[in-house]
């Protein structure tokens, strides 16, 4: 009796199982058809509202396959279209930081551009702060202080890509978003007492001395929110050859350095008094 019963409980999950992947293929095929739908009205509609639309609908899809379709937006002869493009990729939070980097540097109108620094902002800093069982540390990256020929935009995107991809390597650092008020972080910390807190104001520093570029990264660290003095950190570099003005020299430099000081760091943060 026992075996029967197994059997029929397994052909009865098995029937379950037919009719969910029924149910469920005609759903997953119309979505993927949505998306389809409006990747063709973005790229192609004559009517820049149509085109509009379909951009914002593309960023509350929740799929990664709507990036792509709306990195070509932002390439839109319409402006309403870019913005709309920019808009909704941050929104979507699921990639364009490249194209949307890349967008910045060549758009000509200003409503525009301040959407697109607006979105890559928000795409550079954590979704929301993780904290789990093994979070001891809360860090807050502040903006870098700039002492190099690039402009402050161009040093802030690079110091901050680099410091939030190797501090969130360790699960024992929990990051906060780059636009966190001191109130979100009182209200946060209230509830999570265990945690200390800290605050990273970055420097970075380069210059041209005898035919190579030297390159200094540093930390001053603070208390946070209430930003009480705590200490400081500091990794040099030296590239020969390179010049101050290189972007490329700089990332070079940048990805040698973030990941020892982020290391010295991690070693220090709990010795903080």
């Amino acid at each position: 009796m026992d075996s029967l019963s197994r059997e029929f409980g397994g052909a009865r999950r098995a029937l379950l199982g037919v009719l969910l992947a029924l149910v469920l293929l005609p759903t997953l095929a119309s979505a993927a058809d949505r998306l389809t739908e409006l990747a063709t009205k973005l790229r192609s509609d004559k009517d820049f509202r149509v085109r509009t639309q379909a951009a914002l609908a593309l960023g509350v899809s929740q799929s990664d396959r709507a990036v792509a379709p709306l990195c070509a937006g932002l390439d839109d002869e319409d402006q309403t279209v870019r913005a709309a493009s920019a808009a909704a990729l941050g929104k979507l939070r699921r990639g364009g930081l490249d194209c949307i980097t890349r967008r910045l540097v060549i758009e000509p109108h200003p409503k525009v551009k301040e959407m697109l620094t607006k979105v890559l902002h928000r795409l550079q800093q954590p979704l929301l702060p993780t904290i789990g069982p093994e979070t001891r540390y809360y860090v807050a990256v502040g903006p870098t202080t700039n002492k190099t020929a690039s402009t402050d935009e161009d040093i802030e995107t690079l110091v901050r890509e680099a410091l939030n991809k190797e501090l969130a390597k360790d699960k024992t650092l929990a990051l906060a978003p780059s636009d966190e008020t001191e109130d979100q972080a009182t209200a946060l910390l209230a509830k999570h007492k265990g945690l200390k807190s800290v605050f990273i104001w970055p420097k970075l520093q380069a210059s041209e001395e005898e035919g190579a570029l030297s390159f200094k990264l540093s930390f001053t660290l603070f208390s946070y929110p209430d930003k009480a003095f705590k200490g400081a950190l500091a990794q040099s570099a030296r590239l020969p050859g390179a010049h101050s003005t290189d972007p490329k020299a700089l990332e070079e430099l940048m990805d040698a350095a973030a990941p020892l000081i982020v290391a010295k760091f991690i070693a220090n943060v709990g010795r903080l008094q």
